[in-house]
């Protein structure tokens, strides 16, 4: 009688672990088994990008270094020119059309979703031409600089 006594309450602890730790793996099968975690297939949910806002016309944009940083996200420009100037894009809507860069500097500072495009590319590249890695967190900056002026004309919605 001692025996039963033992191996019952012992039977129903194990049932017991054994029913909670299935519920967890059904939970585990579950989150796997979400549309948005396939591998293959659509690329996922793409990000909402609010569309152009403000808007332009011959604007000329100068001597910007040092100072904060010109934002291109959800901006459009038309016609203007741009001379050693400082811009931001974060990946957001923006409009270039017919702007002019004069010969000289101009830096662009990633951010956010562009930074993340800009380190995307550029591990790919590096299959081909090793370089130094980027740091993860810190925005990509790159700079142009032009020996002639040249004209700009961008949209990415």
């Amino acid at each position: 009688m001692s025996r039963v006594t033992v191996a019952l309450p012992s039977m129903i602890i194990g049932l017991l672990l054994g029913l909670s730790l299935s519920g967890s793996q059904t939970l585990t099968v579950l989150h796997a088994e979400d549309q948005r975690c396939n591998l293959t297939g659509s690329s996922g949910i793409p990000p909402v990008i609010s569309p152009v806002a403000c808007h332009f016309n011959n604007q000329h944009i100068a001597d910007t270094f040092g100072l904060a940083p010109i934002i291109l996200d959800g901006k459009s420009l038309v016609g203007g020119a741009i001379t050693n100037a400082v811009f931001a894009y974060n990946g957001g809507a923006v409009e270039l059309n017919n702007v002019k860069i004069d010969k000289g500097s101009v830096r662009l500072e990633f951010g956010g979703a562009a930074a993340n495009t800009v380190r995307f590319m550029a591990a790919w590249e590096q299959l081909q031409h090793p370089t130094a890695p980027f740091s993860p967190n810190a925005p990509v900056v790159r700079t142009i600089r032009l020996k002639e002026p040249t004209t700009l004309n961008l949209t990415a919605q």
